[in-house]
């Protein structure tokens, strides 16, 4: 029994040493509510900063200069941890990946984005991450 024991250890071992604390791998959300992650996302100001491929019953975004519309043709598709980091510490990897362009406060990697970590709410993650799945399509697909 200690032999079969014994030979099953490096393997979580090895699991172990794959994953850090800050990995995404075997993260998924609870499945969400896509008309309330809408009607959060509105509700939130989402919307006045982002427009929303195929979502053209939303509120004009009123910021300036415009951020890049959210959804459409993808080569990655996003999963939940990428879009629940885009919203939680969005400077992260958003704002760095467009340096001293729309996304960023002008001269630094900060993102634009307001700090929702002290008013939304867990369910408001969850829809609204429900809602956004709904609004990419695999490049391959014609648009809609």
């Amino acid at each position: 029994m200690f032999r079969r024991m014994a030979t099953g250890l490096p393997l979580v071992a090895l699991a172990a040493a794959s994953c850090s604390q800050k990995s995404t791998f075997g993260f998924t959300l609870p499945d969400g509510d896509v008309a309330a992650g809408k009607a959060a996302f509105v509700r939130l100001g989402c919307s006045s900063c982002h427009r929303v491929f195929a979502a053209d019953d939303l509120p004009e975004p009123t910021a300036k200069p415009p951020v890049k519309t959210l959804g459409g043709a993808f080569e990655l598709a996003p999963n939940d941890g990428r879009l629940l980091m885009a919203i939680i510490d969005p400077s992260d990897k958003i704002a760095k990946a467009y340096p001293g362009q729309e996304h960023t406060y002008p001269g630094s990697e900060k993102s634009r984005m307001h700090d929702f970590t002290e008013v939304i709410t867990v369910r408001d993650l969850i829809d609204v991450v429900a809602f956004l799945h709904t609004r990419y399509r695999p490049a391959s697909a014609p648009d809609s």
